[in-house]
């Protein structure tokens, strides 16, 4: 008897851990649960592009700085690999113009498994060329707030940890605030919310829009959409911004309104680019368009 006794608990046992062991599992490459906070750390997917960030950074050592007297905040893809070259580029040229001390990343809760239409993250991100700790101290202003909500679970996406792979390279002591948006946000909340981030934000931080745009159309189809979405960023109004064809509307929206209100008053673009430049597919492509915001200087 007693040793049936055992032979059933042992089974409980292994049962019970099969399930742990499959809910840990469940989301690739972290295992965050909702709301743990500092018991989370997001691991990148990305350590296999480490090499290949590696060699683009030694083709832009002696790119040059941006014109800007201060920049604000600025727009990039987070199409990863195919983009990879582009986004060395703009954080080589972000690193030669301007000391960034905290990192605001938006873009696009893609699979929708924020809680809230807009979700924050406080936990740190682990990538190929190290640690990025969470700005606690703006964290904790924004918890303050409703805009958005502290909810763990949709930051394994690829929007944030693009970003995280290349500010881990280029500005290891940096520290993030890495923000999504459900498409279920709507662009006047993203307009407030990017006000809201402006009043917090500090002379050092960085307010990135992690967009790709138009998206499964030819290349011919995909060039002149995405040329009007790069010409409607220019004007710098957030209303604007949110017409344009992304898969963030809300992301640049927020970003245009945040820096708008820092006193941004110009961009500086660095062009509007396509996946089939990079790739034998011209007839599904994606759309990438990277500028910078801030204040030119004066001569």
């Amino acid at each position: 008897m007693k040793r049936k006794i055992v032979i059933f608990q042992t089974v409980c046992i292994v049962v019970f851990a099969g399930i742990a062991l499959s809910l840990s599992g469940a989301h690739n490459d972290i295992t965050p649960s909702k709301k743990e906070g500092s018991g989370v750390t997001h691991v990148s997917a990305y350590f296999k592009e480490a090499g290949y960030i590696e060699t683009q950074t030694e083709k832009f050592e002696n790119v040059e700085a941006i014109a800007a007297q201060y920049l604000m905040g600025g727009v990039v893809p987070h199409h990863i690999p195919t983009a990879i070259p582009l986004l060395v580029e703009f954080y080589a040229k972000l690193q030669k113009s301007k000391q960034v001390d905290t990192f605001i990343i938006l873009g696009p809760d893609h699979f929708e498994r924020g809680e809230g239409d807009v979700s924050f993250s406080k936990a740190p991100f682990l990538t190929p060329f190290g640690r990025l700790k969470p700005d606690l101290a703006l964290l904790n202003k924004l918890e303050e707030q409703t805009f958005a909500v502290h909810d763990e679970l949709p930051f394994n996406d690829h929007s944030i940890h693009s970003q995280m792979l290349l500010i881990g390279k280029f500005f290891p002591k940096a520290t993030v605030v890495p923000i999504v948006f459900r498409s279920s946000s709507t662009n006047e909340m993203a307009e407030s919310f990017g006000e809201f981030l402006a009043s917090i934000a500090t002379p050092n931080t960085f307010i990135i829009a992690s967009v790709d745009f138009s998206h499964y159309l030819p290349e011919e189809q995909a060039r002149p959409l995405d040329e009007q979405s790069a010409y409607s960023l220019t004007f710098m109004e957030p209303k604007l911004a949110g017409l344009v064809e992304a898969d963030s509307p809300q992301s640049l929206v927020a970003m245009m309104a945040a820096v708008k209100s820092m006193g941004a008053t110009s961009n500086f673009p660095m062009g509007t680019f396509n996946s089939a430049s990079v790739s034998n597919n011209k007839d599904s492509t994606t759309g990438y368009v990277l500028q910078f915001f801030g204040v030119p200087i004066i001569w």
